[in-house]
């Protein structure tokens, strides 16, 4: 009978531990899913660079070398900055994107292009908030405002 403990890897590890395996290939050592892209992408560019193969010759090897990397820029990169998620997410997110609006609660609020807003905090400050008169009805006078 087998009395050893059972541990549950995903709980000491981490879930985000089996992201950072590595492989060794040859000479090269590769995180996993950067192996996986490379097979995949080499396997889907295959057909491409036969008909690059048919315009340029040789220099479809150069086209599947760059079909490949741009694969691993794809989904295996991430943005430099903000919540860092990965390069197909971000531009699927910039696609879909709605300018101009946002939700406040069920309903649809159009923010107008032209017209400047002030934004204060929602709670009360600890002492009233002064704004000159007339300074936010003129972009320039503001500008003069903060650079003077």
């Amino acid at each position: 009978m087998n009395d050893q403990p059972l541990y549950a890897l995903t709980a000491m590890t981490g879930p985000e531990a089996s992201s950072t395996r590595t492989v060794v290939v040859g000479v090269a050592e590769f995180p996993w899913r950067v192996l996986i892209i490379l097979i995949i992408s080499l396997v889907t560019g295959l057909l491409p660079a036969m008909a690059v193969w048919m315009l340029v010759g040789v220099w479809a090897v150069a086209f599947l070398a760059l079909w490949m990397a741009a694969a691993v820029w794809l989904f295996h990169g991430r943005t430099q900055s903000g919540l860092r998620v990965r390069n197909y997410s971000a531009l699927l997110n910039r696609q879909r994107a709605i300018l101009n609006e946002f939700m406040l609660g069920p309903s649809i609020v159009q923010v107008p292009r032209n017209d400047w807003r002030l934004i204060e905090p929602g709670s009360m400050p600890s002492r009233p908030l002064q704004y000159p008169a007339g300074s936010f009805e003129d972009p320039t006078s503001t500008i003069q405002q903060i650079f003077d």
